[in-house]
């Protein structure tokens, strides 16, 4: 093994610089780390800072420090108030499943999802929806619902619900976003967002048409992402939707049965 390659086991997974991770890991990160959840959900956070001292799980604890760093930047940058607290089940959920998640782009998303998961009563459980799918996403599959979250068109329909219009987008721009030039792969990531309820049945690739393929973010992509940006807005005022969905026209039912729009 090359000497710029450095693997150690670990609970069954390779890490690579080991022992610079360890250094980093000090008793002074240890005990950051462990105030910064204090302030939130102190429950959690006693059992966490016993846990990060254990060296053996090395890895998960170097991942959720890395997590909380990123939490505190959502923190200031969405005007968390000092005094507001998380409910304990779901920053328990969020750290077991965040200790796993070594790509950036992963773990500030559980960074957002632990900010707007903090409220002043500290009982909310509304984010709970979204752990379950954010622990099934891959580091691909989080680059493209980031990417058509925020590109795609939204507006409301007239009950105030966000709905995003059709996204088309160019297939050779999706494999460069994605950095995967196998076809099947970027398929099958696909087909796993349309699962997870992330965008439209209708959206994937068309064996017709082999340069575009449709990848609309559905309502559940945009309220993910939104929680994910640490906002506790709802989409429709964080993303600042004004337009009406052109299908969504007033229906007036008068008393002899007959509709008319209005």
């Amino acid at each position: 093994m090359t000497e710029n390659k450095k693997t150690i086991a670990i609970e069954g997974i390779g890490i690579d610089s080991v022992g610079k991770i360890a250094e980093n890991i000090t008793d002074a990160t240890i005990q950051g780390t462990s105030t910064v959840l204090g302030r939130i959900c102190l429950p959690v956070a006693k059992e966490i800072g016993l846990w990060l001292r254990d060296k053996m799980k090395l890895y998960r604890s170097y991942n959720i420090i890395n997590t909380i760093e990123k939490f505190e930047r959502k923190r200031f940058q969405n005007n968390v108030e000092d005094n507001a607290c998380a409910n304990p089940r779901i920053i328990h959920e969020i750290i077991e499943n965040c200790s796993w998640a070594e790509d950036p782009m992963v773990q500030d998303l559980w960074a957002g999802l632990i900010a707007s998961s903090c409220s002043e009563a500290g009982t909310d459980d509304s984010n709970l929806i979204f752990v379950n799918i954010i622990s099934q996403l891959t580091k691909i599959q989080a680059l493209i619902i980031r990417y058509i979250c925020e590109i795609s068109v939204k507006c409301k329909f007239r009950n105030g619900l966000i709905v995003s219009k059709d996204l088309i987008v160019i297939a050779s721009d999706l494999t460069s976003l994605a950095d995967e030039i196998d076809i099947q792969r970027l398929d099958l990531e696909i087909d796993q967002l349309r699962h997870l309820g992330l965008i439209t049945p209708s959206s994937g690739f068309n064996d017709s048409d082999t340069v575009n393929l449709e990848v609309t973010p559905t309502a559940v992509a945009l309220h993910m992402y939104t929680r994910c940006s640490g906002s506790r807005l709802s989409p429709v005022d964080y993303f600042k939707v004004t337009e009406y969905h052109p299908q969504s026209a007033v229906i007036h039912v008068p008393s002899d049965g007959t509709t008319e729009k209005i």
